[in-house]
């Protein structure tokens, strides 16, 4: 049924075009006979034309050469062309000295003399169509070949009603016979290119129906269509194979995503387990680094409550050596004074040494209390993070006393650049340990503990923003560990038992108890600077 409906479809408008291609070709080879047949027409009354041109103009010559003859003569020229309707008018005019002389005329009114002129001979000198007439002009010539006169002639150039009859069916004729030879041929051949192409339909839907693309299409004897099928069975051949290689290509796939899958199950264990060994590792890594810092930050606690232990004891055991001093002296006053044996040279060398004994005991105990309470303070400072209202001169120069016992037997100069009445707002505690830090790397690394060395700390309050410049002129930090310096364990001092966790200190004190930032500015052999900044 869908066959048949593809047929009909097809059918119909190949008979509209080959009956449209009939009526066009009849209809030019009928334009084509009927310019044939008007040319030809015209050709015939040219000679027409002229023969009678020709027969007028023996006529003319005998009467306009006799004049005695000229009725007689004219009169046979009139009986001559009376029956021959096709001739409009004939003119005939004599030569004069002045000009031309109309001697005769044929069924219209002549032209005036004066209208009949040189060019006008000229350009009807041969047959010459003018508004659907033919118009001649014949010379009329003497026995001497003298011009003597001229014939002016013109006739009908319409075709004749039987010429377009014989025109007309003449064309049918040819029509009808094209037409329905046309029309057998085209039956002809639609039949049995219809029969091709529908053994070639059935095909491609039987192939689009049961999708077997091994189907083969039979050739035919049609070059058009036996192309058509030789292309569809390329098509199908292509089809096939390409069809065959996506079920491989799609097993593969397949097969290849379920390997990946287990690939993926195994690896994500992998990982899973992987990610847990880490991160019990990172943390207790974390673990053991904060360990480590809180253990850098008691060491150097330790070392300075030992170095102010060392500092306190010497002025302490000076003041109970003098007590110690006052107090014999004093029993041997009392003594004295007791036997009453006690002379004003005694007294008075009893008084000038209670005085020096006084003097030192005084002034050591200052000494202590000095170093204690500025120990006292820095200790507070680093277990206290609350922000507190600070001298920054002041505090640095506790920082520095705190030091002393540490830097003891150097000639280290340490130079504070700060306005002595600059006071703010900031959190003490990581200020002492950063400096601390920062002076102890200097003597670690800087001086190679050496004996001497310059330091200056340099302090300015910009845009609620205290800017510290920190800079010493030892040897500088070495380029290979230039880019990494504040990382944890990166020290050069691997080999007596540095940590490397001094400037990681100091960079997580100033980035995260303080909120601010640090810059390393380094000088080789000349020495480091550290800018630091951060929010008041």
């Amino acid at each position: 049924m869908q066959i048949n409906k593809t047929v009909r479809t097809l059918k119909y408008p190949l008979f509209y075009v080959h009956t449209l291609f009939v009526l066009v070709v009849s209809s030019i080879i009928f334009i084509a006979l009927t310019i044939f047949f008007i040319g030809k027409n015209q050709e015939i009354t040219k000679t027409h034309i002229k023969e009678w041109a020709n027969i007028a103009n023996l006529s003319a010559k005998q009467s306009l050469l006799y004049e005695d003859q000229k009725t007689e003569l004219l009169n046979s020229l009139l009986n001559n062309f009376k029956e021959i309707s096709d001739i409009n008018f004939i003119y005939i005019y004599k030569k004069e000295a002045q000009g031309v002389s109309l001697v005769y005329y044929h069924n219209k009114t002549p032209l005036l003399t004066s209208s009949f002129s040189d060019s006008k001979i000229q350009n009807l000198h041969s047959p010459v169509i003018i508004n659907n007439a033919l118009e001649y002009i014949e010379p009329v010539l003497s026995n001497k070949n003298d011009v003597i006169g001229y014939i002016y002639i013109q006739t009908s150039s319409k075709v004749t009603p039987a010429l377009l009859k014989t025109l007309t069916l003449f064309a049918l004729i040819v029509f009808v016979i094209i037409f329905f030879s046309s029309l057998l041929l085209i039956s002809f051949y639609y039949q049995n290119i219809m029969k091709h192409l529908q053994r070639t339909i059935e095909t491609a839907q039987a192939v689009a129906k049961f999708k077997n693309y091994r189907t083969t299409f039979e050739r035919s004897h049609f070059k058009e269509i036996d192309k058509l099928n030789y292309s569809l069975n390329i098509m199908l051949t292509r089809i096939d194979k390409d069809i065959h290689h996506c079920e491989k290509s799609r097993q593969e796939v397949f097969n290849l995503n379920s390997d990946l899958e287990n690939r993926i199950t195994s690896r994500t264990e992998e990982l899973k387990k992987s990610n847990n060994e880490l991160l019990s590792t990172l943390e207790k890594l974390h673990k053991f680094q904060r360990q480590l810092v809180e253990s850098e930050k008691m060491a150097a606690l330790g070392d300075m409550v030992a170095g102010v232990a060392h500092e306190i004891n010497t002025p302490i055991g000076l003041g109970v050596t003098a007590s110690s001093m006052l107090e014999d002296s004093l029993h041997d006053i009392q003594q004295a004074y007791n036997n009453q044996t006690l002379k004003g040279s005694e007294l008075k060398r009893f008084l000038d040494d209670s005085e020096q004994s006084v003097s030192i005991v005084s002034r050591n105990l200052n000494r202590a209390a000095q170093l204690i309470s500025s120990f006292k303070q820095v200790a507070v400072d680093q277990s206290n993070e609350e922000p507190r209202h600070v001298n920054v001169k002041q505090l640095i120069n506790e920082i520095c006393t705190t030091l002393a016992p540490q830097l003891s037997n150097t000639n280290y100069n340490i130079t504070i650049s700060c306005d002595p009445e600059l006071e703010v707002v900031i959190k003490a505690g990581p200020i002492n340990q950063i400096l601390i830090n920062l002076i102890m790397n200097s003597k670690i690394h800087g001086f190679n503990n050496g004996p001497t060395g310059d330091i200056s700390i340099t302090v300015l309050s910009l845009s609620n923003q205290l800017n510290i410049f920190y800079e010493d002129n030892g040897i500088g930090i070495d380029e290979a560990v230039k880019s990494k310096i504040f990382e944890p364990f990166i020290t050069t001092k691997r080999s007596e038992s540095g940590t490397g966790l001094g400037l990681h200190l100091v960079y997580n004190l100033v980035t995260q108890a303080l909120g601010g930032s640090i810059e390393m500015i380094n000088k080789p052999n000349k020495g480091v600077i550290f800018e630091i900044n951060f929010p008041i």
